[in-house]
This record gives structure tokens, sequence and C-alpha cells, in this order.
């Protein structure tokens, strides 16, 4: 959702997110269980206006690859390839 509404992304370093998130590309990854990683993130992307447009920009990307309809597009292709 917050890429889908030009919010950039921080996200823990986990299975999951760190598949969707490449970080300082379409978002940012903190080290899981590391609140200290966690603000120093939220901090770069507060002092640093350059990053979050190059994130928020990037992170369309991440709408296109993995959004609903791409998806959908796939699901499509799926059934009509059976």
């Amino acid at each position: 959702e917050a890429f889908r509404h030009d919010i950039p992304v921080i996200a823990s370093d986990i299975p999951g997110l760190n598949e969707l998130v490449d970080h300082e590309n379409t978002g940012l990854l903190f080290k899981s269980n590391s609140v200290e990683n966690l603000i120093g993130m939220m901090d770069y992307i507060y002092n640093d206006p350059a990053m979050r447009s190059r994130l928020v920009a990037n992170g369309a990307s991440v709408v296109r690859d993995f959004g609903l309809d791409h998806y959908m597009g796939q699901i499509q292709n799926l059934y009509t390839g059976l």
C-alpha cells in the first residue's frame, strides 16, 4: 500500500519483506529487532530528500511487478495456457 500511495518504505530485513524491498533502491531495510537501526533508517530518509524521491519513484516498479493487476494477469495467463 505504501508503494501504491508514493510513501517511502522502511521495512524489517526479514524473508518476504526483503524480497519486495530492495535496500536503497525501492525502500530501506533495517535489521530485525534493532530499534536503533530502525531509528537510523528513519533519520536517513528524513534528512535526505533526494533519497526519499528516488525510493518513491522506484517503488512504482514494486506495484507494477507485485501488484494485483500483475497478479491477475499471471492467473489469466495460467488459465489460458491450460
